[in-house]
């Protein structure tokens, strides 16, 4: 059961309950702050939202939106960035960002500067492959992915309980 308070939400399974903080950002907001740091791929942008996300919820107990997550098979996704995006050739992304509002939420920008370092360290030390193996070994993609043959192209959504249930364990450490 999913129950939307004001910048609230309370997440219940069976006899388990989590309460976060939605911080109500646009996906898009997030896209445009990638790309404005010369990341320009919608892929990677994809990937290092997904990052970002997790992280943000890690050390905030936060989601950065509630929109849902989708398990394709190059790497998770939000639909309405990726598809928004996909209406416009990358030589276009200015024209497109300059429509999206700046993200000014402050609690996130050091997660996403976070992210962004991870990444271009990554691919400085050729070791961007790493990088991305951690995204598609992340559990709640993976759990997602067990649902789909290994080259069918289905899409399946990530659960958010399974997002929780992951970051749960992780803050344990």
């Amino acid at each position: 059961m999913f129950v939307k308070m004001v910048n609230e939400i309370k997440i219940i399974k069976e006899r388990k309950e989590w309460v976060v903080e939605d911080l109500n950002i646009n996906p898009l907001s997030i896209a445009k702050w990638f790309y404005k740091h010369n990341i320009k791929d919608i892929a990677i942008i994809q990937r290092l939202t997904y990052l970002t996300y997790l992280k943000v919820l890690e050390k905030k107990n936060a989601l950065l939106f509630t929109e849902d997550w989708f398990a394709w098979s190059g790497g998770p996704i939000v639909e309405s960035a990726f598809h928004t995006m996909m209406k416009y050739e990358q030589k276009e992304y200015n024209k497109l960002f300059s429509t999206i509002p700046n993200l000014k939420e402050e609690k996130v920008l050091p997660y996403l500067e976070y992210v962004e370092d991870d990444y271009k360290t990554s691919k400085e030390e050729k070791n961007e492959y790493k990088f991305f193996d951690s995204i598609d070994n992340n559990p709640p993609y993976e759990i997602a992915r067990l649902k789909v043959k290994k080259d069918e192209l289905d899409s399946p959504k990530i659960s958010l309980i399974d997002i929780l249930e992951y970051n749960e364990w992780i803050t344990k450490f």
